[in-house]
């Protein structure tokens, strides 16, 4: 009742809140219910396990917070709790047990884990949709259990340890004797598989009809050496006899010495030593493709014929075409593939009338051996697997995830109409409508979006043309080669186009996109050099209009190298021929452009030196004026008489330069001629009385003050009166000259001192 009255009590305008705070925790509540589920099966499933010494294949069964498992080839249990992200319990299996602590990593695909001895014990899920389903034991003959027999056996040596109870029954041994302990028997079962692995052998030569109750099967191995396999028949039931330990680890380890190997490494086969090495590698790797595993594919490829250029989107298309078409041929018994690593003969796997599947011998760029599928091979897969591809996969081999984009279109228009994968010509029938497509549409396309990006830069007012014309030269027409060329590429990759074709189509692509790109960006260069131009003219100094330009002009040289050394990738072009050429044309373009590169070092001295700035009055030889502008090539003068001069750099550098804009201060220097009869002390007082004048003006600089006879004329006597003005400004320095003038002439009217002629001011050169 009070909880009633207090719901009744609350103001109504927290009652419209209700529902929404009961929606928000339903919500709530449903996420943690769905996080709770995908929780309670976090630890379900199959996990590959490995330890320091060893490894198992571990399955686990989940209930609420308590877990179950087994794992193989040790015939060993878990019994386990789960807390949070964390799995502790105790693992049993023959004559051993302990403890242990799994922790569940964020991404739920792996777990890191301890033994109670400090040993680590680390997992990985396996995928189930992925994994094959397990080989049938085969035991009604000799050659029936030695293929069940390596199928499983290789099977568990890729990592697939579940298998191992399997690969137990195709030999005689007893399980059941408790004085024989199970992992001993699965040591012993690998140490036989390990010495076997050394022949080679065709299961077909094998017996399938034996009339007696054993069989013997002598091995030849690598090493020169032979093995003898002993095939017990138990009431039709044909196994494997399985020798002692000291025997298979004395044979194993004679073995491995004799081949300069101090153990069994589990990764030499990617040394491509052997045909054996190099398809085992292949098909291995090829399902570990998005894990590192595609570096190896590839090294088992002679990718010589394939351009280089479209190698990065050819490779995936040809590595899933050969891995497809062998999963049509037959099952793979590694141990029925060569392995003498010295023989040197081509190892043909498959013969067509449309194309072979060979493996030969190659030296690669270390000066190494290594065993690779032929350029031939390469050349023909397409075709071949066009032929291959009605067969059935066979039995037990793996499904294929798409390692491209082009698989995945292809396999729903398969599945679609079928009708369309047929081959025309070179292509697929599906790949000619969709390449015409492509064309068309990437123009259209291409020419849509320059148009949308020109009349946007249109409305930036920093970016605008003058005209239509200049937008679509400037940004447009750059912008439509750039969006073609990158949409053809990448459109043609996606349709899996072969690469004889897809050369053309490429080098004509990327030649588009290099154009484009090299266009448009000498227009963001000259775009933006004009700009900083503009407000470089109003500062007073040279550094920003050579500097831009400088920095402008070695850009666009950048962007030129650039699109050289981008179409010498483009035709496969070596560097080496490129530069050698930049290095003939430069010292061709150095003789014939002696001059501009005079004018070039000719503005760095001027940058150096800075002579002048914009605006000052300067006398460069017989040409007087103001600076306007300097570049890298030449100087802009403006004369007197308004007429604009233009000096090379290399002359200005090399000239005498004055710059009166500079000046401190600006020179007064006046003579005048007295007449012969006028006396000494009347010179004498007007000197004086022009020496006090002077002093007593603020602007005249009394340091440098003179007023005196300066000897005699025709007629007289020649008095000068030097002085400077402290200002440099020309207008003013005239119209203070004027006035100072003014007063010497009234001193002179007002004093018994005649003048032979009427004064003229004289303005000395500084």
């Amino acid at each position: 009742m009070k909880r009633l009255k207090c719901i009744k009590d609350r103001p109504k305008n927290t009652l419209s809140t209700a529902p929404l705070g009961f929606v928000i925790a339903t919500l709530l509540l449903a996420c943690l219910i769905s996080l709770s589920a995908y929780a309670d099966n976090t630890w379900q499933g199959r996990w590959n396990t490995v330890w320091r010494s060893g490894g198992a294949q571990l399955q686990i069964e989940q209930d609420g917070n308590k877990v179950t498992g087994y794992y193989q080839p040790y015939d060993g249990y878990i019994r386990a709790t789960i807390k949070g992200d964390q799995l502790t319990g105790k693992w049993s299996q023959a004559n051993a047990s302990g403890h242990f602590i799994f922790v569940m990593a964020p991404d739920k695909e792996t777990f890191s884990g301890r033994f109670d001895n400090g040993e680590w014990w680390n997992g990985e899920r396996i995928d189930v949709s992925r994994s094959v389903k397990p080989p049938s034991v085969n035991t009604t003959d000799p050659r029936e259990t030695m293929r069940s027999f390596l199928t499983l056996a290789n099977a568990i040596n890729a990592g697939d340890l579940n298998l191992m109870d399997e690969l137990l029954s195709t030999l005689d041994i007893d399980l059941d004797n408790i004085d024989q302990p199970y992992r001993d028997y699965t040591i012993r079962a690998m140490q036989l598989f390990y010495i076997i692995d050394q022949a080679h052998l065709r299961i077909w030569t094998i017996e399938n009809e034996v009339d007696q109750q054993h069989y013997q099967l002598t091995l030849p191995l690598i090493s020169g050496d032979t093995f003898d396999v002993q095939f017990i028949n138990q009431n039709g039931v044909w196994k494997i006899a399985l020798p002692d330990f000291t025997t298979l680890k004395l044979t194993l380890d004679a073995q491995l010495e004799k081949l300069g190997q101090p153990e069994i490494n589990p990764l030499k086969h990617l040394d491509l030593a052997t045909p054996r090495d190099t398809l085992r590698t292949f098909v291995e790797q090829f399902y570990a493709w998005d894990k590192g595993g595609k570096v190896d594919v590839l090294r088992t490829l002679d990718l010589s014929a394939v351009p280089i250029n479209v190698r990065e989107w050819e490779t995936p298309i040809i590595a899933e075409y050969l891995m497809q078409s062998l999963n049509r041929i037959t099952f793979i018994i590694w141990q029925e593939i060569p392995n003498d690593p010295n023989s040197d003969t081509p190892f043909v796997y498959f013969q067509h009338p449309r194309g072979n599947i060979v493996i030969a011998p190659k030296t690669d760029v270390d000066g190494h051996k290594i065993w690779q599928f032929t350029p031939d091979t390469i050349a023909t897969i397409r075709e071949l697997h066009d032929t291959l591809e009605p067969l059935p996969t066979v039995v037990g081999s793996q499904a294929i995830n798409d390692t491209t984009v082009f698989f995945t279109i292809r396999h729903l228009i398969k599945q679609w109409s079928p009708w369309l994968t047929k081959r025309v010509w070179l292509l697929e029938l599906w790949q000619f409508i969709a390449g015409i497509s492509f064309i068309f549409l990437g123009g259209w396309l291409a020419l849509l979006a320059s148009s949308l990006i020109t009349h946007s830069c249109q409305r930036i007012p920093i970016l605008a043309q003058p005209t239509r014309r200049d937008a679509n030269a400037t940004f447009g027409h750059p912008c439509t080669l750039l969006i073609t060329g990158s949409l053809w590429s990448y459109g043609f990759i996606i349709l899996g186009i072969p690469d004889y074709l897809f050369t053309l189509i490429r080098t004509i692509s990327a030649s588009f996109i290099v154009v484009g790109g090299i266009w448009l960006a000498l227009s963001v260069v000259n775009k933006i050099q004009r700009i900083l131009l503009e407000k470089a003219h109003s500062t007073t100094t040279l550094l920003d209009d050579i500097l831009i330009t400088l920095v402008g002009s070695l850009s666009k040289l950048v962007l030129f190298i650039s699109g050289a050394i981008a179409f010498a990738e483009i035709f496969n072009i070596p560097y080496e021929t490129v530069i050698a050429g930049l290095g003939i044309g430069g010292l061709a373009f150095a003789i014939a452009a002696k001059d501009t590169i005079a004018n070039f070092f000719g503005s760095a001295v001027i940058l150096a030196d800075r002579p002048f700035s914009p605006g000052d009055k300067i006398v460069i030889g017989e040409y007087t004026g103001r600076i306007e502008a300097v570049g890298l090539r030449s100087t802009k003068i403006r004369t007197e008489n308004e007429a604009v001069v233009i000096i090379p750099n290399s002359l200005v550098s090399k000239d005498i330069i004055c710059n009166r804009t500079r000046k401190q201060r600006s020179l007064v220097d006046l003579y005048l001629k007295i007449a012969n009869n006028t006396a000494a002390n009347d010179i004498a007082t007007l000197s004086n009385d022009i020496q006090r004048l002077l002093e007593e003006e603020p602007l005249v600089d009394g340091k440098w003050l003179f007023v005196g006879a300066h000897g005699f004329h025709e007629s007289g006597v020649r008095l000068r009166i030097r002085c400077y003005l402290n200002m440099t400004v020309e207008r003013e320095f005239y119209r203070e000259r004027h006035e100072l003038t003014m007063k010497i002439m009234r001193l002179i009217e007002n004093s018994h001192v005649k003048l032979e002629c009427a004064p003229r001011p004289e303005i000395q050169p500084t």
